[in-house]
Parts: structure tokens; C-alpha cells; sequence
């Protein structure tokens, strides 16, 4: 790579630790080194602890003020200098590499300006503990940061809700944010399809980062996991605040359920279908999680529930979800699997109904442009069905009575329904 200016100095310390850095270690240097690292960490990261979790350390000789007093003062206790020039001195952990002469003119210019390094001062902690307190402050306080960017750089946030899809809050608070304030940027970090779905949704206004991981459905809670470390390689990367915060913090406009006020999406989710993909469906979400476990349908019953369609309807069959929350069903050669978010909808889009146990995918479902049966439909979550922004047929069946023949009725319904608005002139 080449930094801007073409800058020696930058580029050869930058080509230096390029040609030893090794997969999984982690960086503290300059923002702009994220370009060649992925997981470089920015200066502000030294202030969060004393310990030295990173691998390689590069120090920009004219930015220590931007770097903790006590991380600099305990670097050489822990890190041998490795490269140094009139700019940088980069300091490593391994033993692999030669360490500079320390009496080197490049390196003592660096020892003469840490000489003079002093501890800066932190806000006053009352006002900080304040701050931290009182949930309208930290609100007010985000949006004062937001509308004040001025695009100089985006703004940091993690997001590991909802698996497989987005909750429609999430979508719907992003949009009425960017309709709000356009000019904001976020840098999101957050799962591989997460980010997929959002740079797509939002591609002005949004970038993404994700990281590998295992997921575990047990550990998700609605907007947040409780894994503490994905939440700690997620906060040592510079990514602090959840933006479930961010949309919290926003003003309320839409749907209610309990104490909470969910956003509505202002248009529908819009994807191309993939190019060899017919022009209707059917779409089915074999639901199959530990947490509210009432809620799934047995591999038995969805082979009933896919049998009734087969009869009722030429249509292919797309299963939706992922592998960590769906039933496996046996092989069928009508069965279609999406292979990620963005076929999700638009395989909705052109889906003439959805038929789904109560679950956030049926908002998501809602966000697109389909019809929707939810089954067996739980009465404490009845409240989210008054998300229905685009005025789709939404029904919920009871498990207390035989589901088949709602299930018969309503792909019936929705093929008539679908061949009507066909025909009918434009």
C-alpha cells in the first residue's frame, strides 16, 4: 500500500511490519496502519488498561501526546524497538526479529521526546460519573457528537443482536437517523451477514467491520450477547458502544410493545433476485432455538405444513434462517435456501406468502413485500404484530386448534391474490 504524499517514512514502516506481521497478532499505531492490519488499535486504546495485550507497537514520534503516559513509560519493560526511523519507532513482542541499536540517532530522538512526555489530565471524574448515570445525558450527549461530525470521521459502534437477520428496529432507527442526519457516518462492527445487509441498506452512510466467530444461540439476548469475549475483542478494537444505544437515543415513531417503541421502516427492504431464480415463491422459517423453545414447530409438523403447499401451490419453497436457529428438513427438491440476508429479500419480495412461527423474521418478513402467516402466534407477543408498516395480510394462528387447513386457506388466498394483481391493468 501507499499512504497519502507518498511518504517515505510512513511507507517504509509501514512495509516493514507488513513483511513480519503474522496472522492473529494485534497492532497499536496510527488509525491509518488499519489499511495494511485490520486489527490495528488506535492510540486512545493505551488509556483503557495497563496491561500490554498487543503484539506490535508503532509509535508515531509526533503523536505521543495521543498515547497513555503510563503505557509509554512501561513500553520497554515489555517490547524490544525493532525498526526505527526519523518518524517511527516500532516495538514488537516476538524474539524472531533484531533490535535496533539503541544508540542510534533515530532512536534516541525518540527517547529524548519521551523524556518530555507528561500525563495529561481526565474530565473531572463527577462529571464523568454523572454522565455514565444517567441514560438521557449519554443520549443527549451522542446525538450533540452526531450532529456535530461534520464527517471528519465515523463514528465507532458493535451490534450482535438478532442472528440471521435484522430486527426491524434496527433498520428502521437507521433509516430515520441518516433521513434525519445524512451527512452521518457510522463504522459498524458487527457479524459478516450484519454487515452484508447494512453497507447494502445504507451504502452512503454506512461501512462495516466484522470478525470470525463461533456463534452460540444460547448466549444471544435480543440486541446484545453475553459472550465476554467477543465483548472484549470487540472493545479492545475501539468499538465501546452498542448501537441498540444509538437507536434508543433517537426520538420515538412507531410501533409499541411494553415499555419499548419500536421505528418503522420508512420504505421496503429492495434486492435483485439471483439470476437464475424464477419469479414467485413461497417462504417458510423452520424455527428451531433453544431460548423460547414453545415457539418451534417439529420436523414432522413442517413436513405437514410443506406438503399442504407442494399441494396447493407450483411455486418453489425457500427456507430461510441459518444452520444455528433452523430445523434441519429433509431434502426436497423444491426447497430453495437463500445463501445470505440480501437473497432473504429479495426471495420475500417475490414471495407470495411467508409462513413462520412467532419470531423477529416475520418482521423481517414485514419489512419486504409478502403476505404472512404466523403460527402458533404466542399472546405475549401478539403486540409485535402491530408492525405492519406496508399494510401486507397478516395473520396469527392459535396452537390450540389444527393449523393445516389456516395454512391451506391462506397460501390459497395469496396465489389468488398474486394472479389478481397480475391481470389487473396498470
Amino acid at each position: 500500500m501507499q499512504f497519502p504524499s507518498q511518504d517515505g517514512y510512513w511507507n517504509a514502516t509501514a512495509e516493514f511490519v507488513k513483511s513480519h506481521y503474522r496472522e492473529g497478532e494485534s497492532l497499536l499505531g496510527p488509525a491509518e496502519f488499519a489499511e495494511i492490519i485490520p486489527v490495528t488499535h488506535a492510540y486512545g486504546a493505551s488509556f483503557c488498561g495497563s496491561d500490554q495485550p498487543y503484539s506490535w507497537v508503532v509509535l508515531h514520534k509526533g503523536m505521543l501526546d495521543d498515547i497513555a503516559h503510563r503505557f509509554l513509560m512501561s513500553l520497554e519493560s515489555g517490547y524490544r524497538p525493532v525498526f526505527a526511523n526519523e518518524v517511527f519507532v516500532v516495538f514488537a513482542m516476538a524474539q524472531r526479529l533484531t533490535a535496533v541499536d539503541l544508540s542510534s540517532s533515530h532512536y534516541r530522538s525518540f527517547q529524548e521526546q519521551l523524556a518530555k512526555h507528561v500525563e495529561k489530565k481526565r474530565p473531572e471524574r463527577a462529571l464523568l460519573s454523572l454522565v455514565r448515570r444517567c441514560a438521557w445525558l449519554r443520549n443527549m450527549d451522542l446525538q450533540r457528537r452526531l450532529r456535530r461530525s461534520r464527517l471528519l470521521a465515523p463514528h465507532p459502534f458493535y451490534y450482535f443482536g438478532e442472528f440471521g437477520f435484522f430486527n426491524f428496529f434496527v433498520l428502521g432507527g437507521l433509516q430515520q437517523l441518516f433521513r434525519d442526519q445524512p451527512r452521518v457516518q457510522l463504522d459498524v462492527m458487527t457479524f459478516p451477514h450484519y454487515g452484508q445487509l447494512l453497507e447494502s441498506a445504507f451504502p452512503a452512510n454506512v461501512r462495516c467491520r466484522t470478525l470470525p466467530y463461533s456463534f452460540l444461540e444460547p448466549l444471544r439476548i435480543g440486541h446484545r450477547m453475553r459472550d465476554p469475549e467477543l465483548m472484549r475483542r470487540v472493545r479492545k478494537m475501539g468499538y465501546r458502544r452498542s448501537l441498540h444505544t444509538l437507536l434508543k437515543s433517537l426520538p420515538p415513531d412507531g410501533s409499541h410493545f411494553k415499555d419499548l417503541t419500536y421505528i418503522d421502516l420508512r420504505m421496503p427492504l429492495e434486492q435483485p433476485l439471483p439470476g437464475d431464480a424464477g419469479n414467485r415463491f413461497v417462504s417458510i422459517f423452520p424455527r428451531n432455538r433453544t431460548s423460547w423453545a414453545f415457539k418451534n414447530f417439529t420436523a414432522a409438523e413442517w413436513r405437514d405444513i410443506a406438503g399442504v403447499v407442494m399441494d396447493h401451490c407450483p411455486y418453489p419453497i425457500v427456507v430461510h434462517g441459518i444452520r444455528a436457529e433452523s430445523l434441519d428438513l429433509p431434502a426436497n427438491p423444491r426447497f430453495l435456501f437463500p445463501r445470505d440476508p440480501l437473497e432473504q429479500i429479495a426471495y420475500l419480495n417475490r414471495s407470495i406468502c411467508f409462513l413462520s412461527p412467532d419470531s423477529g423474521m416475520v418482521q423481517f418478513a414485514m419489512n419486504c413485500r409478502c403476505d404472512t402467516l404466523v403460527l402458533g402466534g404466542c399472546p405475549h407477543f401478539s403486540a409485535y404484530l402491530a408492525y405492519n408498516p406496508f399494510q401486507r395480510r397478516l395473520e396469527m394462528t392459535s396452537r390450540d386448534f389444527e393449523f393445516l387447513p389456516h395454512v391451506e386457506r391462506f397460501v390459497k388466498e395469496s396465489m389468488n391474490a398474486t394472479n389478481q394483481a397480475a391481470c389487473s391493468p396498470l
